[in-house]
């Protein structure tokens, strides 16, 4: 069953769940990273606070190594975080700069997750465009070390990519993926998958394993 935990939020677009049971959501047009609070674990909130504002259209986020990491659509910051606090102190501090920004109608968003040795961090970066050939980092999945030095493309042709989370117990990545437009109401279906570095999805040649884009033309 559903039942609604919280309202009168203007853009949520993700979540995170903290040890305490608070749960962070990214409301991602407002620039602002907002704290829900059901002290009473009744499954409503009874709190809503702004933990985080002035982003720049913040989506994913993580909580690692004492700090909560936030993906705008331009960069990766992080704050110190202990368990129970209802705001953040200070200035974000840039863990990753000069993230291509925005994208194709709704591409700006970007996500985050840790891998469960903690040792990489893993962001995707969604195309500029429809279907057109695009450099790295566009339309991938990137890897970093975990204090965001050394980025590689870890997964490559993904048009959209926007979940990202780890198979529980295991190393296993898995993402989702928004395809491409304008093929007809069947095509492209938008996919769940397991991704492995250095995994080529097909953008925007290829589409759903051999099919061909005779649209793209280089």
């Amino acid at each position: 069953s559903a039942a609604v935990f919280a309202k009168g939020l203007a853009s949520p677009r993700w979540l995170l769940s903290l040890p305490n049971g608070d749960v962070l959501c990214a409301e991602c047009y407002q620039g602002r990273i907002t704290l829900l609070r059901d002290a009473d674990r009744n499954g409503v909130a009874e709190t809503k606070s702004v933990f985080a504002s002035g982003l720049n259209l913040p989506f994913g986020l993580a909580l690692h190594e004492g700090f909560l990491y936030v993906a705008n659509t331009n960069s990766i910051v992080r704050f110190g975080y202990q368990v129970g606090q209802l705001k953040a102190v200070g200035k974000p501090e840039t863990v990753v700069a000069n993230i291509p920004s925005l994208g194709y109608n709704m591409h700006w968003t970007r996500n985050i997750v840790f891998s469960p040795d903690g040792k990489t961090l893993y962001a995707t970066v969604g195309s500029e465009t429809n279907r057109d050939v695009e450099k790295n980092p566009r339309a991938t999945i990137q890897a970093y070390d975990s204090n965001g030095k050394n980025a590689r493309p870890y997964a490559t042709g993904l048009r959209n990519p926007v979940g990202l989370a780890f198979r529980p117990g295991t190393s296993e990545l898995w993402a989702t993926c928004v395809e491409r437009d304008y093929m007809g109401e069947d095509l492209v279906p938008d996919f769940v998958t397991r991704v492995s570095q250095g995994d080529f999805f097909g953008w925007p040649w290829f589409y759903i394993g051999k099919n061909r884009d005779t649209r793209v033309k280089n």
